[in-house]
């Protein structure tokens, strides 16, 4: 159902600092067009029936704000239109160490989404999502107790393969600089599936956000947060599964 979840945009390019402020930047502008022509397209009554709101996530704005990674805090710019999932786009004010992509998920996941949410699902920009990838993420999540199908508590993250589409017309069919990566992508997430330990592969993931808060969230200053991250929840008792 649409109104069971929310479609947030990180956009990590909406500011740019400017001596002690932000601005606006143009392709941010243009990112905040795109989405509400994008929805345009889905309403019935076309940009008319697309609301537009934003305001402001002041710094310490509730407990437990990480201030590192967006101490002028974010603007949030809402759509909402009928029959569609609310839509957000965050535009995160930087400091002079922004933390990069890590810092962009962090923002969101202490000060932006909200204290009650369950299940957070992270994907790149470049990612396209197939149609059921809710249905493919959530349910290794998930036990049927007490009446119903609640988090079991144990699965921390769910993680799919990535396809490359562009790979054979730019290499050939033999992929000789084994862009593709298939044992990375198709061969050892499903063979460690058994085990709990599936690697974070920092996209295509869907967590458990009680289990993320845990672990402190996504880890700083590392080579590769996303491996250090599913690490640390492995650390901390929590097993991961994949799908696809």
């Amino acid at each position: 159902p649409s109104d069971a979840f929310v479609v947030t945009i990180l956009d990590d390019g909406y500011y740019q600092r400017t001596g002690d402020g932000h601005e606006i930047t143009r392709t941010g502008r243009q990112m905040e067009m795109m989405v509400a022509e994008t929805l345009a397209l889905l309403c019935p009554c076309g940009l008319r029936g697309v609301v537009k709101s934003r305001h402001e996530v002041c710094p310490g704005a509730h407990k437990g704000y990480r201030f590192e990674v967006a101490p002028s805090g974010s603007t949030i710019i809402e759509f909402q239109a009928e029959g569609l999932p609310l839509v957000r786009l965050v535009g995160r004010k930087k400091g002079s160490d922004s933390f990069m992509k890590t810092g962009n998920l962090e923002n969101a996941l202490w000060n932006i989404i909200e204290k009650d949410v369950v299940f957070m699902v992270a994907l790149d920009a470049d990612i396209i999502p197939m149609p059921d990838m809710l249905q493919m993420l959530l349910p290794p999540m998930l036990e049927y107790r007490d009446g119903a199908w609640r988090p079991d508590w144990r699965t921390a993250f769910v993680g799919s393969p990535q396809d490359f589409r562009n790979i054979q017309d730019a290499w050939g069919s033999d992929d000789p600089m084994n862009q593709a990566n298939k044992f990375f992508w198709q061969i050892l997430p499903p063979a460690l599936d058994s085990t709990g330990l599936v690697p974070l592969c920092g996209t295509s993931a869907a967590f458990f956000v009680p289990a993320l808060r845990d672990a402190f969230g996504f880890a700083y200053r590392c080579v590769s947060e996303d491996t250090l991250t599913g690490s640390q929840l492995h650390r901390l008792g929590g097993a991961s599964a994949s799908v696809g």
